[in-house]
């Protein structure tokens, strides 16, 4: 099977502007465009909190053409470089998703998705909800009650809420905490997960507060 580049070859000379293949992935330099077409279309104070920029795959009714008209050696027709951008308004429940065309640099389509419609976790906000849970008094003082031995490390476990069929339109992480052996507290192979906490905070994803703590069964 012949191999589809990704982009065209670049040889000495004045550098210009390399033409991406149609289903070569966005590179940096676009994915940083992407972002600011789409910035501009808002006001200046929008934050944005951006979840996934990739390429918008043409049709194949596109594609198809483009790819015969390469395999034969003739000049194909040009195929809009299009990015898929998924975004929250920061702070907020307003998730949207958007098309921008790079080739004419413009917002094709922009949507705010339902209420019940939530993105995935990211690695910062799992970072941000580890420390508001840490750092919440009504979870210190249950930590407090537990009487831990002294030198336990608490570990904390965030997961995007699932849908329970009544609080479906709140974007919530549920914290599930662990503790680590006090006796080998620094062992990085340590298995806190053997070492559950009978309660777990859950945060809401906007405001990053803890709304409410869930106590296990066994404990009440």
């Amino acid at each position: 099977m012949d191999k589809i580049p990704t982009t065209l070859p670049f040889v000495g000379g004045a550098k210009e502007e390399v033409v991406q293949h149609p289903i070569g992935p966005l590179t940096a330099s676009e994915i940083t465009r992407s972002t600011s077409i789409l910035r501009a279309s808002w006001p200046a104070n929008t934050d944005f909190h951006f979840k996934a920029v990739t390429l918008l795959e043409p049709l194949k009714a596109e594609l198809l053409p483009y790819l015969q008209a390469e395999r034969s050696g003739s000049s194909p027709a040009k195929i809009d470089r299009k990015a898929f951008v998924l975004y929250y308004i920061r702070n907020t429940d307003k998730l949207h998703e958007a098309v921008v065309n790079l080739s004419e640099g413009k917002v094709e389509s922009n949507v705010r998705l339902g209420a019940n419609v939530h993105s995935n976790a990211d690695g910062d906000e799992i970072i941000a909800t580890e420390k508001a849970a840490l750092e919440d008094e009504g979870v210190k003082a249950a930590i407090a009650k537990l009487q831990l031995p002294e030198g336990s490390v608490v570990i904390v476990d965030p997961w995007i809420y699932g849908s329970d069929g009544v609080h479906d339109d709140a974007r919530m992480f549920q914290c599930f905490l662990y503790m680590k052996d006090p006796q080998n507290a620094n062992e990085p192979d340590a298995n806190h997960y053997a070492m559950p906490l009978p309660f777990s905070p859950v945060i809401s994803a906007e405001t990053m507060k803890v709304i409410r703590i869930d106590t296990s069964l066994l404990r009440r």
